[in-house]
């Protein structure tokens, strides 16, 4: 039973699928009951993510070790000191920290769908349409303008494309979008009507957010590229590398000194 939870878990249909059916449900949850219900939803989605990070490899392992410690500080500088947005009992959910890492690998997951990766073209020019009329509808519509979207926007078409991993920002995108679209809805968090401090109006959700995922993986590639991140056991291996011993040579020469035998015993790794 958990082996065939983990080979779902680690197939990209199987993980899109459970994220598709556990994300609304989990909001909805968080949205309609008390405040048990929130706990409960953390407990559920902190398993989840602990099922995740034995179903995948080392690599992405790495990358959700590294995605919910910086998203929680993020999540901390942003909603609890700063106040951009808050959630509905204006606390730390317990289940947003095990989520960033689930959200970031249903990027990962929906960029290695067919035809993501294959035209940047198509991919990138899809995403910029629907992100583009999203920034322009949310500053034209609203009483209050999208100026913060707006300001988003070149920065994700930059990451769409000029960046090497368009395909995760694509997917990024739309695994972001799906998320504020019914978070807010629902009621689970509320971004503020203008920035603390500043003064600039933004949407509920501000239009491309997903801006935010394109500098959250440049921080979490660079971090996982760090020596001192890496798993001890990939250490140790990195460290042995290839080796090739001679373990026993034995020659027997004729007056002529020509060689008539050798045994030569080799073991490689």
């Amino acid at each position: 039973m958990l082996r065939s939870c983990l080979d779902t878990l680690a197939s990209r249909g199987g993980y899109i699928g459970v994220m598709a059916v556990w994300v609304p449900s989990a909001l909805y949850v968080d949205a309609t009951f008390d405040r048990w219900a929130q706990s409960v939803v953390a407990v559920v989605t902190w398993l989840l993510l602990a099922m995740v990070f034995a179903a995948v490899g080392a690599r992405e392992r790495r990358q959700l070790v590294v995605v919910v410690i910086v998203a929680t500080a993020l999540e901390i500088t942003f909603s609890i000191v700063w106040g951009l947005y808050v959630y509905r009992f204006e606390n730390l959910p317990l289940y947003v920290p095990p989520g960033h890492g689930l959200i970031y690998l249903l990027a990962l997951r929906l960029s290695e769908l067919p035809g993501v990766s294959w035209s940047r073209r198509l991919t990138s020019g899809a995403v910029s349409v629907a992100v583009s009329a999203w920034v322009v509808g949310a500053l034209l519509l609203p009483e209050h303008p999208d100026l913060v979207g707006a300001a988003l926007l070149p920065s994700l078409l930059y990451c769409l494309w000029r960046a090497r991993r368009f395909h995760v920002y694509a997917g990024a995108f739309i695994a972001t979008s799906v998320l504020e679209i019914i978070g807010t809805q629902l009621g689970n968090w509320r971004w503020a009507a203008t920035v603390p401090g500043l003064g600039i109006s933004q949407g509920n959700p501000p239009s491309a957010i997903a801006a935010g995922y394109c500098l959250l993986d440049a921080v979490v590639l660079y971090l996982c590229g760090r020596p001192w991140l890496t798993f001890p056991r990939e250490r140790s291996d990195a460290s042995a590398g290839p080796s090739t011993t001679v373990s026993a040579v034995h020659v027997i020469a004729d007056p002529t000194h020509q060689v008539q035998t050798a045994a030569i015993s080799i073991s490689s790794r």
